[in-house]
C-alpha cells in the first residue's frame, strides 16, 4: 500500500536523506522517497505492516530530527 506524509520542521536535506535512507531499511517498506522542498514522504508498504509503521516511522523521524512532526495524509 502506498502512504503519504507530511513533514514538518525538518532543518535541511541531509536529514531528508537520512529519514529516506533508514525508512527504506524497514522490515515491510519496498520503496521510499522523501522531499524536502514538498515536504512529503512517500512509501509503500506491506498491508501486514499497516498497523505498527506509524510508530516506526515516528521514531525515525524524531531521531533525525527531534523537533519535527509527520501526519499520514491518506
Amino acid at each position: 500500500m502506498k502512504l503519504v506524509y507530511k513533514l514538518e520542521n525538518i532543518c535541511c536535506a541531509k536529514c531528508t536523506d537520512s529519514i529516506e535512507r533508514a525508512t527504506s531499511k524497514v522490515d515491510g517498506v519496498s520503496k521510499c522517497s522523501v522531499s524536502f522542498i514538498a515536504g512529503k514522504m512517500t512509501i509503500e508498504v506491506a498491508d501486514d505492516k499497516l498497523n505498527t509503521i506509524d510508530a516506526v516511522i515516528e521514531k525515525i523521524v524524531k531521531n533525525v530530527e527531534p523537533h519535527a512532526t509527520f501526519k499520514r495524509l491518506n
